[in-house]
């Protein structure tokens, strides 16, 4: 329990300031660090030594020592953690990993319905991924540890669950590891914490001063998106800065082929190759990412621009890259297309009620219906917020397009109305200008 645990941090040299709390439960079963006073900035308020905390180059029994040689360091890892639970209560992190959650709130603990919820998001096929998870508990790590006990795919989802979700690597990016007590710290994108490394041992300290009862928060990651935080660790942030939605490249191309008869003119496929020569995608497979400080990525324009090319322009283009970005009629052939794209995009929703979304969403429960309504409602907002956009766009052109013609009507109806007069009545070679 929680006492055994605070006795083994002691007991295993880490190093806790006595102005925090280091096991504080909230509402809905979370658990955090909390001050109990003020603190100072820049001072240094947790510190693991390397004899307490769990590394992929922990010690083993040789025969499993061995069988880990070649694997890569997340999957050492795992062989360690089923390694430790096997030994219960004899394991040195005993006391540790029986204070860890039982069960998570990452989507290998979604349940297959709560999965259909997440239909048409950024997150692709999660009930597909999640059996590929369980083939590789019974074709990968099976074998790998087999010898200890009755390894279970539940204890798999679990070590999994806890790699991800609290595994920390170090400045040079080596880990993952499992670093007691620093791992309770929850995640904001204004940490008032900050985790830095001293040889081996890692350490916490203040970036501000922490008034009496507040929450320290470390970073998880700068720009994580609500796909990102979910996915990895188990949770969403309402209006997230760095929330993020894709349009893919297979969608794109599926609309262009109902709108364009491709007799007489390259082929897409051609396109997609140059395309990805001159690293504008990756490859057939591409997807755009966009965010909500960049929801229009040069690479997107640039891809409808090129799959919208005659064969004379694709040529040019071939030759020294250009694209013409000032004809009004291709830019709204571009648009026009980025409209049906994002249109497709949104169909692929399970219908919902915003007023709906939003009163799940300001009850702030974060249960697995709260975080599937959190992500899907922000991918839409982007989606539609660009929509909303390139509609604005299409009349302002459309308009500056008509502007001309408009001021030719109106000056040729002027004259009409007001012919003009002879300035030089009296001189002999004067004449009237005849309507």
């Amino acid at each position: 329990g929680e006492s055994e645990f605070r006795v083994w941090v002691q007991e295993k040299g880490i190093i806790t300031d006595k102005r925090i709390e280091i096991l504080h439960n909230f509402e809905y079963g979370s658990r955090g660090i909390v001050s109990t006073s003020i603190i100072p900035p820049g001072e240094e308020i947790i510190c693991v030594p390397s004899s307490a905390y769990i590394s992929p180059d922990g010690d083993l029994p040789e025969a499993l020592q061995k069988s880990t040689n070649t694997l890569s360091p997340f999957m050492k890892m795992v062989v360690r953690l089923f390694y430790e639970f096997s030994r219960a209560d004899k394991s040195d992190f005993y006391p540790y990993l029986e204070i860890l959650p039982t069960t998570y709130d990452t989507l290998l603990f979604w349940t297959e319905s709560e999965l259909t919820n997440l239909q048409g998001s950024s997150i692709r096929n999660p009930i597909e991924q999640n059996n590929i998870t369980k083939k590789q508990f019974e074709t990968v790590a099976m074998p790998l540890v087999s010898s200890l006990g009755s390894p279970t795919f539940d204890l798999f989802k679990k070590i999994l669950s806890i790699l991800t979700s609290r595994g920390l690597h170090s400045t040079e990016g080596k880990g993952p590891y499992l670093l007691p007590v620093i791992d309770i710290l929850n995640h904001d994108l204004i940490p008032n914490v900050i985790l830095y490394q001293d040889h081996d041992t890692f350490k916490v300290k203040t970036l501000r001063k922490i008034e009496k009862n507040e929450q320290l928060f470390m970073s998880y990651g700068k720009t994580l998106s609500n796909q990102q935080l979910l996915h990895t660790y188990g949770f969403v942030i309402p209006n997230n800065p760095h929330e993020s939605v894709h349009l893919s490249l297979s969608d794109l191309l599926s609309i262009l082929q109902k709108q364009d008869d491709k007799e007489g003119k390259v082929q897409d496929d051609q396109k997609i190759e140059s395309l990805k020569l001159k690293g504008v995608i990756d490859g057939p497979d591409h997807d755009f990412s966009l965010s909500k400080t960049d929801m229009l990525p040069d690479a997107l324009m640039t891809t409808i621009h090129v799959l919208l090319m005659t064969d004379d322009e694709f040529a040019k283009y071939l030759e020294n890259d250009h694209i013409d970005i000032d004809d009004t009629d291709k830019t709204l052939d571009v648009y026009s297309t980025l409209i049906s794209l994002i249109d497709l995009r949104l169909s692929k929703y399970l219908p919902t009620s915003f007023s709906d979304d939003l009163k799940i969403i300001s009850d702030m429960k974060q249960d697995h219906q709260f975080m599937w309504t959190v992500l899907i409602l922000e991918e839409k907002r982007i989606l539609m917020e660009l929509k909303s956009d390139i509609v604005g766009e299409i009349l302002n052109l459309k308009s500056q397009a008509n502007e001309p013609k408009q001021n030719k009507e109106k000056a040729n109806k002027n004259k009409r109305k007001n012919p003009p007069q002879n300035n030089n009545k009296g001189h002999k070679n004067s004449k009237q200008i005849k309507r």
